[in-house]
């Protein structure tokens, strides 16, 4: 009788390990396997069950173990070790990885007589130093870069020291990723266009818009092809710092085409210095070239803009344009922003309308969306309303939050209904929902303005036998009313001996 497959050999050892996660059952399943010791001494049945196990360490880590076993007598190889190391690495243990190589791989290929082949290769050491600078520990990443030059035959890649200067830049240490890649430069490993973006980056992060710049040029002069991450990089940092003018000649000079995210990089930043006619005028550009559309960020970057600048007919416009693309999807970012727009500017109804609209074309409104029309309509007096929308929120399924139960409050305390605002505040406790610092504050000093300290502390009793961590928030807060409202020390020490609460 033929052995099983491999593959179905690794399906049965996989499905195995999951379900018992030890190694006798997969020794009762050798015994009872024809030809199973053969299979097990397969390295590519090895290496597949490592590699299906690569997210589950524990299970990786038992199967490497069992099949080294003298009764199954199979030799690890570099490829194997490899498997093991990444699977340990992906669960976050790149140290016992370390180990690993440390104690078992280096050790097993120096110590034995005659040399045997070395248990490690150029993949573990990208394994490792990628799991290092992963980890932040870019010491260790850098002594086994230094110690992979100094082995036969194997020396670092561009892309491991791109991971290098990818998580120097991200440390904040930008002085010396670009040290590193000046030391690239003269020695063996030569940079790559990844490794000058990602310095690039780096420096933009850090606000070194012009030695990015300096980058740039210098990768031209070398012969490297600047590529769109390389223009997208620089011109979005150069626009997020307001230097938009800068950016569009850096546009310009592109050797590549200009896509999406470099116009929206563009719009953006003059929608950020206030300079929303030109960034429509690039939304207009846009527009003419093949194969660059506007999508749902460009439309979104400019109805936040245009809304700043209270050109909400405008905004609408654009808005309208957006749900009648094909190629761009309703925003509910885009939506909330209009909304929030004709809030401020007291229109209701409209704001009302793009609510409908937005359930019309699919786009699902969500918490912000509902808590900025009810925080409209209860500075315009109309709380009622408010709450009408609130019931309709709960029944969409859409939760509300701790800000659409405080502007409600708010509304409340200002319209002097003390009583349903103390009665809200127990239905966000019974929601789950605990009331911050300004919800309490709000009910406490309104309680006590009208001297319903009675009702102040039955609220209070309330918060307590919830049992919500900011009981203590809602103690001080009260005090703090009540010593605003009884000016005579006397009387207010007088109602701390009375009242029932105590913390």
């Amino acid at each position: 009788m033929l052995p099983p497959s491999i593959a179905i050999a690794t399906v049965q050892l996989v499905r195995l390990l999951r379900s018992h996660k030890n190694e006798q059952r997969l020794l009762e399943w050798g015994r009872q396997s024809n030809g199973c010791a053969r299979v097990l001494r397969s390295p590519r049945l090895v290496a597949g069950v490592l590699e299906q196990l690569k997210k589950e360490a524990d299970l990786a880590s038992v199967f490497f173990r069992f099949v080294a076993r003298p009764e199954v007598g199979f030799s690890h190889t570099s490829f194997t070790y490899n498997k093991l190391l990444e699977a340990l690495v992906s669960g976050g243990r790149h140290r016992e990885a370390f180990r690993i190589y440390k104690e078992e791989m280096a050790v097993a290929s120096s110590s034995s007589s005659p040399p045997s082949p070395p248990l490690f290769d150029n993949y573990t050491y990208f394994v490792l130093v990628r799991a290092h600078c992963l980890a932040g520990e870019l010491q260790a990443a850098m002594d086994l870069l230094r110690e992979m030059e100094q082995q036969p035959g194997m020396a670092p890649t561009p892309s491991m020291y791109n991971f290098f200067v990818h998580a120097l830049c991200k440390s904040g240490k930008v002085p010396e990723a670009m040290e590193v890649v000046k030391n690239m430069k003269d020695g063996a490993c030569k940079p790559d266009v990844v490794t000058f973006n990602t310095l690039i980056a780096g420096l933009c992060k850090a606000g070194r818009l012009d030695e990015a710049q300096q980058v740039l040029d210098e990768m031209e002069r070398s012969g490297f092809a600047a590529n769109l991450v390389t223009y997208n990089t620089l011109i979005n940092g150069l626009s997020s710092a307001g230097r938009s003018g800068e950016a569009v000649l850096v546009m310009q000079g592109m050797t590549t085409t200009p896509d999406t995210q470099t116009y929206n990089a563009i719009i953006h930043g003059f929608c950020k210095s206030g300079e929303i006619d030109r960034a429509y005028g690039f939304l207009e550009e846009m527009k003419q070239r093949a194969g660059c559309s506007p999508d749902t960020f460009t439309y979104s970057i400019l109805i936040n803009g245009l809304c700043k600048s209270s050109n909400l007919r405008k905004a609408d416009e654009l808005l309208q344009e957006m749900i009648g693309r094909k190629d761009c999807c309703a925003s509910v970012v885009a939506f909330n922003t209009l909304v929030d727009g004709y809030c401020k500017a007291q229109d209701l109804d409209r704001a009302r309308e793009l609510l409908s609209s937005m359930l019309e074309h699919g786009c699902a409104p969500d918490v912000v969306t509902y808590s900025t029309i009810i925080d409209g309509l209860c500075r315009c007096g109309d709380v009622d309303k408010g709450f009408a929308l609130l019931e309709k929120m709960v029944s969409r399924g859409c939760k509300p939050d701790v800000v659409t139960y405080t502007v409600l409050v708010t509304g409340l305390c200002k319209a002097g209904k003390m009583v349903e605002a103390c009665r809200l505040v127990k239905r966000m406790l019974e929601d789950g929902c605990t009331p911050n610092a300004v919800t309490y504050s709000l009910v406490f000093d309104g309680l006590c303005k009208i001297d319903k300290l009675d009702m102040a502390n039955d609220l209070l009793t309330s918060i307590r036998d919830k049992g919500r961590v900011t009981d203590v928030v809602a103690f001080e807060t009260l005090l703090l009313s009540v010593k605003k409202r009884l000016l005579d020390r006397a009387a207010f020490q007088k109602w701390k001996l009375e009242t029932s609460i105590n913390f």
